[in-house]
């Protein structure tokens, strides 16, 4: 166990542990863990069955996608939670429901023994699963019932959402979802949380705070509902639909970004799956038990944390007696270390799930357009659907009485219009063609009444419709029989009234809404008093109706504008005159309060009065027929506590509009820390918002902040100082005690002169970006700072304005509620430090629900602030000001410690006081509370002197002894000598495959080798915390990462300077930075170094991309942002290949890199590859060690690499000067490379790249300067100084690449360079002066499949190019290497080129060299240095005997594939009928897939061993899918067949 010890003495509490092992399982990016071993739970779908639903949904169009993944969880009729838990096979000892909250005691059977499980689920079929504060109050008192009784705990999520309506307001919801948070988040129990429906917002979080995620597979889980995201999402025209779709909500998409841990094989309507179920409950439980005691075993600080827990339980601070009262357990059954471990484990599993970026790993995009949703055209089709539904079907005027009467009174004048009246009989029944003329213009009222109320908010877009309709079918007489509607609006004589009239019901729908929108207006006026005065009716009319006009006028309706105003107001004069005209109005005001959800419901009234009663009124009036009666008076209210109600609604809009007209004036992170703090110093501040789904218009947002010099993170962190004046300080009391705020006299006295000061970790929201939303860069920074604060003692301030959780992110965010909520109650109870939160104008959402309302947290809201659980934008009802407002809430005690001044918003409180004489204003100083805290109630000592600030991921020089070398091959030889050189003890680890290699035989008797398993890049060498842990086992001081691998990792060489070892390499940020392409070049740009022509910034549109290529002009270049080594790079000549291209490159960059940004180059077509290798210490010395020429490139694969030539002098100084600008910019440190494109046509040189690391062709360099770069990699990463090192340029080196490969000559005389792992036989590398040989081969050494294929660099020196060449081409030709084929015959080719000699040659002359050589040529000098007679097989020897039977053998060593990828078909299966072209399986070797068919097998004589004249059956697949074989493996048998037998699938 001496090991382990040394391993966790890194950790100083378990706080800190927890927080540094977090950052050890982001390096795991989503893959297994040594941590969590859930390979024994059962009922769980595979990967396999993941990926294949993943790709059916990719398929899928956003229809087809709610379709399947959100109607099945919104369905009623689908099973609740509490049905399915009774059919789990357990025997229920207890079971309770209140209302959508279920709980049970259920006994199973576990490994053999009755154990009882705690349920606690939500039930869908009881208020739709929503529960209110006192359903998590209870929940959170059954969690501690289980817990005091020792059961695990499963739960359920089947919810849209927590209760986020008024009265869910003012029982204090945010308090309560944060109490429940926290009970869970710190439950010693073992805990398997099931996604069993929906499982969304704050409602599922705290049920999702567990220790094992799992789903079934219709379950939906996400920050927010789709429908609530549409509603944040709307500039951007997004539907909710098309949100669902873009966040990915479903199981099998969340299980694949690592938020679910597993998703069980258990659908709705396939009950017999329940025992899948059930088991995924129980071996989950004896899975996260099993983890715990694994967990233990490796990591021994966790038995001192729990000594100083129950030292702490036994005698806490008397300052937190009343917190811990509220929040800790009774000894029994509680105080268990595994009940630690589940808690801890939990945290760590939560802190998985969360990503965040630095700002040097985001690539600035290239000027594009923000991508749009369809949510306008998907309403207008749905619109249209049901038109024409209405249109097919048209109600039958008998149905409503109101419409009938009419028709009824329009037939009898109809009837009576031809009779003659006397004058007497018309003056009393009136004339009867005016009568007449009157019934129509009543029926066509009546009708567009009708039709206004049955669309509601689509008449207006329906009545321009039915106009056209109307227009484009012929007019005839009313038909006999039961008409419909469309039968009166067909009519020669009600047609016409109805095109005349039909826009005024339009236009009193848009008058209607600009009425509320208006009533703030008039509000301040009617409050009290309910009375308003005929000139601000008047004045009010007109501005709603110009209003009304403006959008009119956006219809299609053509109209005069004059001729509308009069015959409007003509309609309405008649419309007020109804006898039904309140009552009318009573059912629009009922509607209407549907499509405003957000608006009082009294104002409604007032609105309905407007027109029955204020017109009338004021039409009256203007008549002179009456006088103008202002007072509301409204008939039919219909609304409870209208007055009271009414009186508040209007106290509400003045008080949004008060606040509206403050939040003109934002509260920026620097105004806060400016108003409170000094000596800010800003942490973490390169974190940003990892972006994780690209959701449309959210890195629009990101740029945007950019570009105004802002950060895209919800927070600001970091440490200040905070003052208090003297003046401030507590005074002694008269018998001489202190008062309670008073600070340590000690402290005071020890500083003279000036106010005393503590020093505090600081969080501000950043209001400017995203409102303040918390996304996971928030969460990681927030957890950085808490743990810094820890070690230091520090309390922590923050100052929160938040939208909520960053929905955009989806549902990764929204595990930063419970991750936050953790870390809060640890750092308070274990370390006794205050957290005060302040919150101010917007303070919503998870960041409320929380950490705001933490129990433990001392909470503050400055006057002003609206905090509602859920902001009023998600939310579809109205959430009037005292559910709202800090003011009003403040009289409640449970809603926060107080409410404070608001010193940002001047007059805020008068002007309050003057809405509302009886609001709570604030009574206390945001300075005086955070005094009184500090200085008194914690007794927090004024140290003027504490903690140096820990960065532990940063470099701090120190001695190294002993290295631990990750590295293989050619480069871990190198290290090794270079180490053995410097003195220095090396650890070696290396793969399976690698553990008889040639460096493993470089090590001396005092050097050790350790196996890290695996055979291929990702189990071994990419398997970063294996490395860390070898490391920590073997106590080395240092790690050289090498070349390759994780050698430009960021994220890797954090970890390793968090675990406190010397990473041979610059600086993080320098790799972040340099090693995005796009960014380095950006960086480029702005010291004036030039660079190719190109997209200036990242591209992830193939159709924008297209326009920018258009503009660079064809060839262009397109490379990954985040490529490197030659991978990810594509040229495209022809436009049209461009679409195609950029969006394979855009996955393959996804895939290889984990990021699919590109960019654009020119692509210059004759160009010289040239590099600066650099060296700089810490101090800033830096050392200029040559430039080297690498154009001889395949594939932008180097071959050849050699000391600058034919360069100009003034080109070569030119290089160096834009080196040595560009390190010292970024205050870089290492060793690196510069590379530049130099234009042979153009004479100009540009930067390409830098490479954060030592490159292969390093030794050139050190040839031609004498300065052994590796030796000095270790001094500099010592904080030794380099400023004497001597440089002396002498000669010219170069060196070749030697590569396992053999040459394949095509059908059309091309040449293919096929990788060929296997045994090595004779080796001899004459040892010469003046020629250095790195090799990783000796005789009988294996080349494996799994990495690249270089197996030796041999390095010449010359006084000249001419000798060094020469030397070369000799000392070639002298070399054995035999068993394999290498690329030696072809260097040697190169060497002896005139137009290479002669320095006649750009980055494309390999490609014309092969064009030039005789093919075969080369190919029969590679067989003969290989030492292969090249013979082949003949068919004869492949012939099964006695049958038609062919073998097919693996013509080389590597990973056989039947399939391109697991969710995808094979590309034969048995019985299958084939062609020669018909592709078999894939062959990677050295990471190069080849697709093999039966014409890829030939004889040694060309021959092809598979004729073509004849179809060939599939009888047998020998070879195992996804395993290594070797040359000469069977791998399929196949039977000839005739021809004519048709090929199958």
């Amino acid at each position: 166990m001496s090991n382990t010890r040394k391993r966790s003495q890194n950790y100083q509490s378990a706080f800190h542990a927890a927080e540094t092992m977090s950052h050890d399982l982001a390096l795991q990016n989503g893959k297994k863990s040594a941590i969590f071993d859930q390979s024994g739970v059962e009922g769980l779908l595979t990967s396999k069955d993941i990926a294949a639903q993943i790709k059916l949904l990719k398929k899928l169009d956003v229809d087809g996608y709610i379709h399947r993944v959100i109607t099945p969880s919104e369905t009623q009729k689908r099973p609740s939670s509490p049905e399915v838990i009774r059919q789990l096979g357990s025997k229920i000892i207890f079971e309770e429901s209140e209302g959508p909250l279920y709980m049970a005691e259920c006994e199973f059977d576990i490994g053999g023994l009755q154990r009882r499980l705690g349920f606690i689920a939500q039930n869908h079929k009881s208020q739709n699963g929503v529960w209110y504060p006192k359903h998590h109050r209870r929940a959170a008192e059954m969690v501690r019932f289980y817990a005091s009784h020792a059961m695990p705990l499963v739960t359920f999520m089947d919810t849209p959402g927590a209760a986020a309506d008024a009265e869910a307001n003012l029982q204090n919801q945010s308090h309560s979802i944060s109490f429940f948070i926290s009970e869970m988040a710190n439950l010693q129990l073992p805990v398997v949380g099931v996604v069993f429906g929906g499982g969304y917002s704050g409602g599922a979080i705290p049920l999702a705070t567990a220790n094992l995620l799992l789903s079934v597979r219709e379950g939906v889980f996400n920050t927010i509902h789709p429908k609530g995201l549409s509603n944040i999402a709307r500039k951007y025209n997004l539907s909710w639909q098309e949100s669902a779709k873009y966040i990915g909500v479903s199981a099998y998409e969340l299980q694949s970004r690592g938020y679910f841990d597993g998703v069980i094989d258990y659908s709705y309507d396939q009950p017999h799956q329940l025992k899948n179920l059930s088991r995924a409950i129980i071996t989950g439980i004896e899975s996260v038990e099993k983890d715990a005691v694994s967990f233990l075993k490796e990591h021994d600080f966790f038995f001192h944390h729990y000594r100083d827990s129950i030292e702490h339980y036994l005698d806490p601070s008397e300052l937190l007696i009343e917190s811990n009262r509220l929040t800790d357990r009774p000894p029994t059954g509680t105080l268990n270390i595994f009940g630690d471990v589940y808690r801890f484990m939990r945290f760590l599993r939560m802190r998985q799930r969360i990503s965040s970026r630095t700002i040097h790993q985001y690539s600035r995009l290239s000027p594009r357009k923000t991508p749009v949703g369809r949510l306008h055209q998907r309403r207008e089709e749905e619109r249209r659907e049901n038109f024409k539904r209405w249109v097919s079907s048209t109600l039958e005027i008998r149905y409503n009485e109101k419409l009938f009467k009419r028709y009824e009174a329009f037939l009898a004048a109809n009837d009576a219009r031809d009779k003659e009246r006397s004058k007497f009989t018309r003056f009393f029944m009136g004339d009867p063609r005016e009568n007449y003329q009157k019934s129509i213009v009543d029926l066509v009222t009546e009708i567009l009444i009708y039709l206004y109320n049955h669309w509601k908010d689509n008449a207006g877009e329906n009545l321009i419709e039915l106009f056209e309709h109307l227009q484009r079918n012929e007019i005839h007489e009313l038909p006999p029989g039961n008409l419909v509607l469309l039968d009166l609006l067909q009519n020669p004589e009600i047609q016409p009234v109805f095109f005349e009239n039909h826009q005024n019901i339009i236009l009193f729908d848009l008058l209607y809404n600009q009425l509320i929108d208006s009533l703030p207006r008039i509000a301040g006026e009617l409050k009290g008093n309910n009375r308003i005065s005929k000139e601000s009716v008047e004045n009010l009319f007109e501005v709603a109706f110009d209003g009304a006009l403006k959008e009119f006028e956006k219809s299609s309706v053509k109209f005069e504008s004059e001729w509308l105003r009069d015959h409007f107001f003509k309609w309405l004069v008649r419309f007020i005159e109804r006898k039904d005209c309140d009552e009318v109005m009573g059912t629009i005001s009922t509607w209407k309060r549907v499509v405003f959800p957000r608006m009082s419901p009294p104002l409604f009234g007032v609105v309905r009065y407007f027109f029955s009663g204020l017109l009338p009124s004021l039409y009256t009036d203007q008549q002179g027929k009456g006088r103008f009666d202002g007072k509301i008076t409204p008939r039919n209210i219909g609304i409870k506590d209208f007055w009271n109600r009414l009186d508040q609604a209007y106290k509400d809009l003045l008080i949004q509009n008060l606040l509206r007209e403050y939040k003109r004036n934002p509260i920026s992170p620097a105004k806060v820390i400016d108003q409170f703090f000094t000596g800010f110093q800003e942490l973490y501040g390169d974190r940003i918002t990892s972006n994780p789904l690209q959701f449309p218009g959210f890195r629009d947002a990101i740029e945007r902040a950019l570009s105004n010099g802002g950060m895209p993170c919800g927070v600001i962190t970091g440490l200040a100082h905070f003052e208090i004046s003297k003046e401030d300080l507590p005074k002694t009391n008269e018998n001489g005690s202190k008062d309670t705020i008073q600070s340590t006299s000690d402290s005071l006295e020890t500083i003279s002169g000036s106010n005393p000061r503590y020093r505090v970790g600081l969080v501000v929201s950043n209001t400017e970006f995203q409102a303040g939303a918390f996304d996971m860069a928030s969460c990681d920074k927030v957890c950085r700072l808490l743990d810094e604060c820890a070690r230091m003692k520090l309390p922590v301030i923050m100052f929160v304005s938040s939208a909520g959780m960053q929905t955009k992110e989806g549902a990764g965010s929204l595990f930063s509620m419970s991750i936050i909520n953790d870390r809060l109650t640890r750092f308070i109870k274990d370390f006794d430090l205050p957290v005060i939160c302040f919150g101010f104008r917007d303070c919503t959402g998870g960041a409320q629900a929380s950490f705001m309302t933490h129990l433990l947290v001392r909470t503050y809201y400055l006057s002003g602030t609206q905090m509602p659980f859920a902001g009023q934008l998600v939310v579809e009802s109205h959430l009037p000001a005292h559910a709202t407002l800090s003011n009003y809430l403040s009289s409640n005690n449970e809603a926060m410690d107080g409410l404070v001044a608001n010193p940002f918003d001047d007059n805020l409180d008068e002007r309050l006081k003057e809405i509302d004489p009886q609001i709570p204003t604030a009574q206390h100083q945001v300075k005086d509370v955070i005094a009184r805290i500090l200085a008194g109630e914690y007794r927090l000592s004024i140290q003027e002197h504490v903690q140096r600030l820990s960065r532990s991921d940063k470099f701090r020089p120190k001695n190294i002894n002993k290295v631990l070398i990750h590295a293989r091959g050619c480069t871990a030889a190198r290290l090794i000598q270079g180490a053995r050189e410097a003195g220095l003890q090396t650890i070696l680890v290396a793969s399976d495959p690698d553990m008889e290699s040639k460096p493993v035989k470089q090590l001396g008797e005092d050097d050790r080798l350790v196996c890290i398993g695996g055979d291929t890049p990702q189990e071994s060498y990419l398997n970063a915390m294996s490395v860390i842990r070898v490391a920590e086992q073997e106590e080395v001081d240092a790690i050289h990462p090498g070349i390759g691998f994780l050698s430009e990792s960021p994220k890797y060489a954090r970890i390793c300077r968090e675990h406190g070892f010397n990473f041979i390499g610059p600086r993080a940020e320098n790799m972040d930075r340099m090693g995005n392409k796009s960014n380095a070049i950006a960086t480029a740009k702005s010291l004036n170094i030039p660079v190719v022509p190109g997209s200036e910034g990242a591209l992830t549109d193939p159709v924008h991309a297209a326009s920018v290529a258009q503009e660079i002009g064809f060839p262009v270049l397109i490379k990954a942002a985040h490529g490197g080594g030659g991978k990810g790079i594509g040229v495209v000549e022809d436009p049209d290949w461009f679409p195609s291209t950029f969006s394979r490159m855009s996955q393959e960059a996804l895939s290889a890199f984990g990021n699919g940004d590109l960019y654009l180059e020119k692509f210059i077509t004759s160009m010289r590859h040239l590099e600066v290798q650099v060296l700089r210490d810490i101090k800033g010395n830096s050392k200029l060690l040559g430039i080297r020429d690498c154009s001889v490139q395949r594939d932008y694969q180097k071959l050849i690499e050699e000391s600058v030539f034919n360069i100009p002098k003034k080109t070569q100084k030119i290089l160096f000067d834009y080196a040595l600008e560009l390190i010292n910019h970024i205050n870089y440190f290492g060793a690196g490379t510069v590379e530049f494109i130099y234009d042979l046509n153009g004479k100009q040189v540009y930067f390409m790249e830098m490479n954060t690391r030592l490159q292969v062709e390093h030794p050139v360099s050190e040839m031609v300067s004498q300065v052994d770069l590796v030796q000095q990699q270790f001094l500099v990463a010592q904080g030794k100084s380099i400023a004497q090192l001597p440089v002396r340029f002498d000669g010219h080196a170069i060196e070749v690449r030697v590569n396992a490969e053999r040459v394949e000559v095509q059908d059309d005389g091309s040449l293919s360079f096929i990788p060929e792992p296997g045994y090595v036989g004779e080796v001899h590398f004459p040892e010469e002066t003046h020629v250095r040989v790195i090799s990783s081969v000796e005789e009988g050494s294996l080349v494996p499949p799994y990495y690249d294929s270089m197996i030796a660099q041999i390095i010449c020196w010359g006084s000249s190019r001419k000798e060094a060449c020469a030397r070369m081409l000799d000392y070639l030709g002298r070399v054995r290497l035999e068993g394999i084929s290498t690329n030696l015959a072809l260097s040697r080719m190169i060497l002896d080129d005139q137009n290479f000699l002669k320095g006649r040659f750009d980055t494309g002359f390999l490609k014309e060299f092969l064009k030039r050589i005789d093919a075969n040529e080369l190919k029969s000098r590679v067989e003969n240095d290989s030492g292969d007679s090249g013979n082949g097989l003949s068919q004869e020897e492949l012939v099964v005997e006695e049958t038609n039977e062919i073998k097919v053998i693996s013509p080389q060593m590597g990973g056989f594939y039947l399939s391109p990828s697991p969710e995808e078909e094979p590309f034969v299966r048995e019985g299958q009928v084939i062609d020669i072209d018909h592709p078999i399986c894939l062959l990677e070797s050295m990471k190069v897939f080849s697709e093999i068919n039966l014409a890829h097998f030939k004889s040694g004589d060309g021959q092809m061993i598979y004729p073509q004249n004849q179809h060939y059956r599939v009888t047998r697949v020998i070879a195992e899918d996804r395993q290594t074989v070797n040359v000469g493996d069977l791998l399929f048998i196949v039977e000839t067949v005739d021809k004519t037998v048709s090929l199958s699938n």
